[in-house]
């Protein structure tokens, strides 16, 4: 069945950027009749280049599924980058890049530069492969992903073109989170926000998070010049673990872009995307309707 994918790396905590990519990610896919896919992406875990690693993996990916339970944005499947590990390396070969060796710090295999249209790809080349592959052999249609990471797509279709052919999956980014004054994102790289647990733990509801989020992103809709356009403000006081904070969410309907997609097939939005993005669609040949997890065996 093909799957609507969201990419957590599971180490420190589960904090309000995530919880609002992957409400939007479980909503997609039911839009869609597809699959909701968690994949963590454990390649950095397992080289032991995350920087704020302070357990397990298993451990780490245990609390952010109970998290995610707990906020009833809850995966129908679970899958891990290091699956396809073989597959990764075969394609690797194929295209020339060298995997990251102990020392080259996280990313590993140094940058790839991409220009087109005024825009630049600037991503670590291994894991743009590593996001291709697994997000074929799983039949990925489309992802969720931070407004942080839109630089990224032309390399993944770049990839994608390469080794496969045919479409693309549709990339889908939201809204980053932020707190009015912070200057920062929530994210565990920065060391900024307040992670689930600590609401949880000052009695906070699912209901109350999630739509206060929603609230959140109703109201960035509005002018604002303290706001840019792809982030979502929570203002002071409100999800913080000491004042129960909390806004109402004043629409309680899906957001009009869910409703839209119900019944459309994805292929018409990656076709409208590559259009708007790029101005051109990929004379290839289609990718199979079924692709099996079989790059690099013979």
């Amino acid at each position: 069945m093909s799957a609507v994918r969201l990419d957590v790396t599971p180490y420190s905590e589960l904090h309000l950027g995530h919880v609002w990519v992957g409400w939007q990610a479980a909503q997609w896919a039911l839009a869609r009749g597809c699959e909701f896919l968690l994949r963590f992406d454990d390649a950095a875990y397992r080289r032991g280049d995350v920087g704020l690693q302070s357990w397990s993996l298993p451990h780490a990916a245990e609390r952010f599924l109970d998290d995610f339970a707990w906020l009833e944005i809850v995966p129908d499947r679970l899958r891990y980058t290091s699956e396809v590990n073989e597959e990764v390396r075969h394609a690797a070969h194929l295209l020339g890049i060298r995997e990251p060796q102990p020392g080259d710090g996280r990313g590993g295999s140094g940058l790839v530069l991409l220009k087109g249209n005024g825009a630049i790809a600037n991503w670590h080349s291994w894991g743009a492969l590593v996001q291709v592959v697994s997000d074929h052999a799983n039949r990925v249609v489309q992802i969720v992903r931070g407004q942080e990471l839109v630089a990224q797509e032309q390399l993944y279709w770049y990839f994608w073109a390469r080794l496969y052919g045919g479409l693309p999956p549709v990339l889908t980014y939201v809204k980053l989170v932020w707190r009015y004054g912070a200057g920062e994102k929530e994210s565990k790289s920065s060391g900024v926000g307040i992670s689930v647990r600590d609401l949880r733990a000052a009695g906070y509801t699912p209901e109350e998070i999630i739509g206060t989020l929603r609230e959140c992103d109703r109201r960035s809709m509005e002018p604002d010049v303290t706001l840019r356009p792809e982030h979502l403000g929570i203002p002071a006081g409100i999800l913080e673990p000491g004042t129960h904070g909390v806004l109402e969410f004043q629409d309680p309907t899906l957001p009009g872009h869910l409703l839209e997609v119900r019944g459309k097939l994805w292929e018409e939005d990656v076709r409208a995307l590559l259009l708007e993005r790029y101005g051109y669609l990929p004379d290839l040949p289609e990718a199979p309707e079924a692709p099996e997890l079989t790059l690099g065996k013979k």
